[in-house]
């Protein structure tokens, strides 16, 4: 145990120097019975003594550094830095769920320090496989897309209650019903705010845009206050917008430096966003693409064909301005 308090020491007096900003616009409470604000440096945990998981986390993305090549901890250590019950990885063996990151290890792949600290139980919590390896998965890979083509962003993850709770272990660790992601994208001078909230159980293989929620229905169900250090006027509308994870191909044309465009293909005035109708297209999208390929309709053009052609058009003309 002493030399597990010893590595832990270590880890955060590695990470002292680094100058990751998780607070930057402020952060939820973390007061209360048997809550604890816990600083790793690269990140923050609030921690829940009763529920043995971390009510929030958050923690900041640089596009620099993105690619780390860091290699994953083999397992979780015990947090021992923190002052009330933890969990232990004993409560979750034979238990039928994963220990779920809510700070990605990935995000922190740019330093051995940093993942490490991602490998603490306080930043864990149960999580079936199938979501863990699935709908999550697709999420933090679709923040990485968002990261790349902003200059930073300030993420905030953690579980949702619901209903009677469930308990795995010896110490009772607190099975969610759900577990959120809000993020606040920085790029140039406009701001724009994600969410989503994925089932902690079968999702019926629902494409990611399912779970698409905006930052103020995760702050009706879990209580918490994001992104209040934001001018009151713009964190009520970013708050209240409903922004759909970007594809992967409107991360290419954007850092080609084609105009943005709509879900029909249209161009957008780069300097407004769509309207709703644009912003909640893209459910729409992945249903109708899906039924069109089951279908066999090789008549309809899917909005994804029309982006594909309209990057490639675009990428013609380029190359012919050159």
């Amino acid at each position: 145990m002493f030399l597990v308090m010893k590595v832990v020491v270590a880890i955060l007096a590695t990470l002292a120097p680094l100058l990751a900003q998780p607070d930057r616009f402020s952060t939820p409470a973390c007061a209360g019975e048997g809550l604890e604000l816990a600083d790793r440096a690269v990140f923050l945990v609030c921690f829940d003594s009763n529920l043995k998981v971390p009510v929030w986390t958050a923690h900041e993305i640089k596009p620099e550094r993105l690619h780390g090549e860091s290699a994953r901890p083999r397992q979780f250590q015990h947090d021992l830095g923190l002052s009330g019950p933890i969990s232990r990885n004993s409560d979750y063996r034979g238990s039928g769920f994963s220990r779920g990151h809510m700070v990605p290890a990935e995000d922190m792949a740019w330093s051995d320090a940093a993942i490490r600290s991602t490998f603490l139980l306080s930043n864990a919590v149960p999580q079936r496989q199938s979501v863990n390896a699935g709908s999550w998965r697709q999420l933090e890979a679709a923040v990485h897309r968002i990261a790349s083509v902003s200059d930073a962003l300030y993420v905030f993850t953690g579980p949702i209650f619901e209903g009677d709770i469930e308990r795995i272990g010896d110490g009772a660790v607190a099975v969610p019903t759900y577990t959120f992601k809000v993020v606040l994208a920085i790029t140039g001078k406009r701001n724009t705010m994600y969410a989503a909230i994925v089932p902690n159980g079968p999702t019926g293989g629902k494409p990611l845009g399912y779970f698409t929620s905006t930052v103020e229905e995760v702050e009706l169900r879990t209580g918490l206050d994001f992104f209040g250090g934001l001018a009151d006027e713009e964190e009520s509308r970013l708050q209240a917008s409903s922004e759909s994870f970007p594809t992967g191909i409107r991360v290419a044309m954007k850092q080609a430096g084609a105009a943005p465009f709509d879900d029909s293909g249209r161009t957008i005035n780069a300097t407004t966003s769509p309207g709703p109708a644009a912003r909640s297209a893209p459910r729409r999208r992945g249903r109708t693409s899906e039924v069109a390929s089951r279908s066999g309709d090789a008549g309809r053009r899917s909005p994804h064909r029309f982006c594909s052609l309209q990057f490639a058009t675009w990428r013609r003309r380029n190359k012919q301005d050159r």
